[in-house]
């Protein structure tokens, strides 16, 4: 039951080919990728490590180009096992195999809930399978100095999929801190797992030639711009009520027996403070960013679920185990409901705006498979429905940045002065046959930030594309 629950949970994720716009993000770097580009070079640039458009990019070339079934596919199957794992760190918990079941269903329905965008082929999902099998080896006892070495290595794969896995790398120092035999040496082994695989990854970038631009795009852009902008106290605060809240209430039933275990603190054994300490460092990544977007909140999902399991299978009567199990249904069929209604476009109910399909009809009648376009505004959603590579590595621009303020478009992380010559370097080696303007049908709130208010991009559209028709109000210019 619980893994039926869990597939049902994810099922909308197969009648749509994108859930969220950043998969399309993801998809369209890949196809980059795939083309022989170089991932932060030619091959695609975004502010995600490179764990996500390795496992998208594998997938297209097993499936094919924009192959998103396939990908949502690979997802539930990463789910299924995070979730088999938790459930096996409960029971070795617990001595419980009731726990070990009530950890798979919580996390199979509690990582779907919010809202849509949750059951996204997201670096948050992928991130927890390593995470979770990291704090599998924290609880082995067996040949304890290879566990912690291997708990820090797959923290650093975690960190592949998206940074802020970092702060998960103190729940192994801490473990071997704790143990009583060998403790200087078990306080060094997650860490040189840690560092064998950023060391192994570094390498590779320097051997492609792109381990400054690895470095630029990924953190140092990230602390200079994308933190900043939801570092402000009220606006932080804001995010943070506006983010938790709801998350908190979707997942009311293990956050209840979460708060069990921490009432409870000073009878816990040693596995459940652990668990705590879990917690604890996956809510500091959660918050570190400021912009507590829903699907940020999977981080914590793993931990909280296992300390739920752990509670409620303590606790548990007849009367606990019905109202559990309609505060976990509820939810399930509930935004199971939303995320098959719900537009990834619009993220409304109204499904996509009138003229969008026609748009990637108009590209695909007017192109060749092999052509390339560009999209000014968040283009993942269109190359991917119009089955087209992008002819520039930037897939989307002003991303992070809150459009529907009309905040100065130079506090995004993605249109610093490095990027307009990459961006007509880009032309220059592969020129588009069609550049799309979703500024004027303010797609993604771009209506803010007219080509015109981009002399380089605006110049080069002049000067080459002299033809251009207006379909789902969106500007299609034809270059030459």
């Amino acid at each position: 039951m619980a893994l039926a629950a869990t597939v049902f949970c994810r099922l909308p994720s197969f009648v749509r080919p994108v859930v969220d716009a950043d998969e399309a993000t993801f998809a369209s770097i890949a196809t980059l990728m795939n083309a022989g580009g170089k991932l932060y070079a030619d091959g695609g640039v975004d502010n995600k490590f490179p764990g996500i458009y390795w496992t998208y990019a594998a997938t297209f070339r097993v499936f094919g180009r924009y192959a998103m079934g396939a990908v949502h596919a690979i997802e539930l199957l990463c789910v299924l096992a995070t979730a088999l794992i938790l459930g096996a760190c409960a029971e070795r918990i617990t001595q419980s195999e009731r726990a070990r079941w009530l950890a798979v269903l919580f996390y199979g329905v509690f990582t779907s809930v919010y809202y849509p965008k949750m059951i996204a082929a997201n670096t948050e999902i992928f991130m927890m399978l390593p995470l979770a099998g990291a704090f599998a080896l924290v609880l082995v006892k067996e040949k304890r100095e290879w566990a912690l070495v291997g708990a820090g290595a797959l923290v650093a794969v975690g960190c592949l999929y998206k940074q802020i896995a970092v702060v998960t790398l103190p729940l192994p120092i801490v473990a071997g801190l704790l143990d009583r035999d060998r403790r200087s040496v078990r306080l060094l082994a997650p860490l040189v797992g840690f560092a064998a695989v950023i060391a192994a990854v570094a390498a590779w970038f320097a051997h492609q030639g792109t381990r400054d631009a690895w470095w630029h795009w990924t953190v140092a852009r990230l602390f200079s711009h994308y933190g900043p902008s939801a570092w402000r106290l009220r606006d932080y605060l804001a995010a943070l009520a506006i983010g938790a809240g709801p998350f908190l209430l979707a997942a009311m039933v293990p956050v209840v027996g979460a708060a069990g275990v921490v009432a409870r603190i000073r009878t816990t054994t040693h596995e459940e403070r652990l668990v705590l300490l879990w917690l604890l460092l996956s809510a500091i990544g959660v918050g570190a960013g400021g912009h507590f977007f829903g699907h940020y909140f999977l981080q914590v999902a793993a931990p909280l679920v296992l300390l739920g399991a752990i509670e409620i299978d303590r606790r548990v009567t007849r009367r606990l185990a019905i109202g559990v199990g309609v505060m976990t249904a509820l939810p399930a069929i509930g935004f199971a409901v939303v995320a098959f209604i719900s537009d990834p476009i619009t993220q409304r109910f109204s499904g996509p705006p009138a003229g969008y399909d026609d748009v990637a009809a108009h590209v695909r009648k007017h192109t060749r498979p092999v052509d390339r376009i560009f999209v000014w505004g968040i283009g993942g959603p269109f190359y991917l429905s119009a089955n087209r590579v992008p002819a520039s590595r930037f897939v989307g621009f002003l991303r992070g940045l809150g459009r529907d303020r009309n905040e100065p478009p130079e506090h995004a992380w993605d249109a610093g002065p490095e990027v307009w010559p990459e961006l007509l370097a880009d032309f220059d080696a592969h020129p588009p046959e069609l550049v799309l303007d979703t500024a004027t049908a303010d797609y993604f709130n771009f209506g803010n930030y007219p080509m015109k208010r981009f002399p380089a991009l605006y110049g080069w559209v002049k000067a080459h594309c002299a033809e251009h028709t207006t379909v789902g109000n969106v500007d299609i210019h034809h270059c030459r």
